[in-house]
């Protein structure tokens, strides 16, 4: 990588440049910058870019409210008298002319986002759903999952702890260079995972879900990805958020229990409270502001993918939401397709309705999904007034 140009930069426009925030805030491509740093035309000034930076980002892991942008003068006033009292007074004019424009960026939506660290980065999931739950480990390495129900425990030491019978050394298969080495769980329609984390932190994991988390935190956030339903009790931790990356969505919290369903297929990502307090991103935001909503406990935020729109509704049967972790489906006042759409995830199979079908009517009710695949579509039919036929992994609704 050839960054010979910045030799010539000046502080600001070492500030502004995308690459530069990269190294400081990221370290990408620490080799090139490292090696420029020798030439002392340039270290100077590359010092006196960074310690800005990282001045300027210190007060700011989250995106600043209209009232925070006043304290933002305050931390430049501060920067000026512990910084650059040395500095010619017309060269801090121009630190102050640039402080000046990043401060309107602060009042549309935040440092963070401006400076394009802290949209959540992506994370690519396997795209085979097998029938078998599976690990995939940092290297590649895929392990079998062979319970229905599996129970999986990361220990500090790097110990990964397969349903108390086996256990995996991840130091053998850390990457070299790699931060933030992901293992990723893939549970099939059927089936149902149990994590604990290296924090302490509980994850329950639904049928057809893939959750992606790190060998080890490090850093300011403890963040993990999903792409399914979860269940998450979190350690409390206040100086390190949890933060869940669930595609539109990103759930932030310092400790608490909630459960995040956020299917590819699903119209909506749909995250409840039971505790505490959790903070709801939109992600990919156009513009400068990420919407955001703080959730209390009994209320759900509801992303409509179609819609882009996040809302607030209250939820008075959270617990009836989280009771798949106890083998049951509860229901209040939904379609036939609703439920239908949950009993394909557990007993992975499809459900064909004829082109006739009528949605309107509403159900309430419970099933017990650990019981057999039959009695749930007999007790279904007995509500819904329906004939099904069951013909292998496919029923076919009359």
């Amino acid at each position: 990588m050839d960054l010979e140009k910045y030799i010539n930069f000046e502080v600001e426009q070492l500030v502004d440049d995308a690459q530069f925030r990269a190294w400081v805030v990221n370290g990408e491509h620490a080799g090139a910058w490292e090696k420029l740093l020798d030439d002392p035309r340039f270290a100077g000034k590359a010092a006196e870019a960074r310690e800005m930076l990282l001045f300027m980002l210190k007060k700011d892991e989250d995106l600043l409210s209209e009232e925070e942008v006043k304290g933002m003068w305050e931390n430049i006033s501060r920067y000026d008298r512990e910084r650059l009292r040395h500095l010619h007074r017309s060269r801090w004019r121009r630190v102050v002319a640039w402080a000046a424009s990043l401060l309107l960026l602060l009042a549309l939506g935040g440092i963070g986002y401006y400076y394009g660290i802290r949209e959540p980065r992506e994370f690519s999931f396997s795209q085979a759903m097998h029938t078998y739950a599976r690990l995939i480990l940092p290297d590649g390495e895929e392990v079998p999952l062979k319970r229905k129900n599996s129970r999986i425990t990361l220990e500090k030491n790097f110990e990964l702890i397969l349903d108390n019978d086996t256990v995996i050394d991840l130091s053998r298969v850390v990457v070299t260079g790699r931060k933030n080495q992901m293992n990723e769980m893939v549970v099939p329609y059927g089936r149902s995972s149990e994590l604990y984390l290296p924090d302490g932190t509980r994850v329950f994991l639904n049928a057809g879900t893939r959750f992606a988390f790190p060998t080890r935190f490090s850093g300011k956030q403890r963040e993990v990805y999903l792409n399914g339903e979860a269940y998450f009790e979190v350690a409390k931790d206040k100086e390190h958020l949890f933060v869940v990356n669930a595609g539109e969505v990103s759930v932030k919290v310092l400790g608490t229990h909630f459960n995040v369903s956020a299917y590819e297929k699903d119209a909506e990502i749909e995250t409840v409270l039971l505790e505490g307090e959790v903070t709801v991103y939109r992600n990919r935001d156009k513009g400068f502001v990420r919407e955001k909503v703080v959730l209390k406990p009994y209320q759900k935020a509801s992303f409509n993918r179609q819609k882009n729109t996040l809302k607030v509704s209250e939820e008075k049967d959270v617990e009836d939401c989280i009771s798949w972790i106890s083998g049951w489906l509860y229901f209040s006042q939904k379609s036939l397709p609703y439920v239908f759409n949950k009993v394909e995830r557990y007993y992975n199979v499809r459900i064909i309705l004829p082109e006739d079908f009528r949605a309107s009517s509403l159900i309430s009710g419970k099933l017990d999904i650990q019981g057999s695949l039959e009695d749930v579509m007999r007790a279904l039919s007995d509500v819904g007034k329906f004939s099904y036929r069951i013909d292998d992994h496919t029923i076919y609704i009359k």
